[in-house]
């Protein structure tokens, strides 16, 4: 008994490797002459910003650079303000990675302190964590039984699976104009802005994949008095990322979004004062499609002789 089967071909993104890697980057700051001499640090910040992803057989170079300030007090007894920017590059490994492949990375800080060498010099340590994904392209091929013969008796599964398809990026600029929360004094030194963007609404629409959301800020800031003052603030935003494929509404949209760079001007007008912000943003979308799988899990013949070579198939799928 001779069957026919069609080869079925099954096309997604397989993630061949996690590569994950903190270190720590420091850096000694020298207080300026205008500046008093500090008595200790008070606290430490730090805000990373993605500049490049590259891949290499076996590892991945990510690099950036980190804001940081740091607040100590003087030995005149006021609060002064230190800032730096730290280069970071951050190299992990994975076996797995090939030079094909494609990555979406996010960059964050673990940690960030201070401590005085004397009283003119400040180290400062961040320690910055990279997480990646690497993806490559896999096909499948699946052998479907059709036309089969009456005295056979055949027993199908049909498995559904979501599995990447697509990975595709897009930088995009915001900017706008804000203003603190009522109540809130003026801004007389920036210690502080941290970005994080929140994705609140996504999905794909004529060949982009759409997103909104909202650039949540929260800001640390000295007033005229020299107090230490934060506030919390709210950008939206609506952009798209180009897709390559042609998807029929079925499919899901993942977004990781990364900073990768971020202005906030006070602009001062008479009584009232105005927050000139802007921020570098870079979107990572990965499409997810629903496949179905029919396997042919057992067979017999109501007469004659069947001898069936049967193969196992292992197939990938996000749970």
């Amino acid at each position: 008994m001779e069957l026919a089967f069609e080869q079925q071909r099954l096309t997604s993104l397989r993630r061949t490797a996690h590569p994950v890697l903190a270190q720590d980057q420091t850096q000694e700051i020298i207080i300026p002459d205008s500046m008093p001499d500090a008595a200790r640090t008070l606290i430490c910040y730090a805000e990373p910003e993605l500049q490049s992803k590259t891949v290499r057989a076996g590892s991945l170079l990510v690099t950036g650079t980190l804001r940081t300030s740091c607040l100590y007090a003087a030995e005149d007894g006021s609060v002064q303000l230190l800032t730096a920017e730290l280069p970071f590059a951050v190299k992990p490994e994975s076996p797995e990675l090939t030079e094909a492949a494609q990555t979406a990375a996010t960059v964050s800080v673990r940690s960030a302190d201070s401590r005085l060498i004397n009283s003119r010099k400040v180290l400062l340590r961040v320690n910055v964590l990279v997480q990646a994904d690497g993806y490559e392209p896999e096909e499948q091929v699946q052998s479907v039984l059709t036309q089969a013969p009456a005295c056979l008796q055949t027993k199908r599964e049909t498995y559904a699976r979501s599995v990447p398809v697509e990975l595709s990026e897009r930088a995009f600029q915001m900017s706008e104009e804000l203003a603190l929360p009522d109540g809130k004094p003026q801004i007389d030194r920036l210690v502080d802005v941290r970005v994080q963007p929140v994705v609140t609404d996504r999905n794909i629409t004529g060949g982009k994949a759409v997103m909104k959301g909202n650039a949540e800020l929260r800001v640390t800031y000295l007033d005229a008095e020299g107090h230490v003052q934060t506030a919390q603030l709210s950008a939206q935003f609506s952009q798209y990322c180009p897709l390559q494929g042609d998807y029929d509404g079925g499919e899901t949209l993942g977004v990781q979004l990364c900073v990768t760079g971020v202005q906030l001007e006070p602009v001062t007008d008479g009584a009232s004062q105005k927050l000139l912000f802007g921020a570098g943003i870079l979107a990572q979308c990965v499409v997810y499609a629903q496949q179905e799988v029919t396997a042919l899990c057992d067979a017999y013949v109501t007469r004659g002789t069947f001898t069936p070579q049967w193969q196992e198939q292992t197939l990938t799928m996000r749970l």
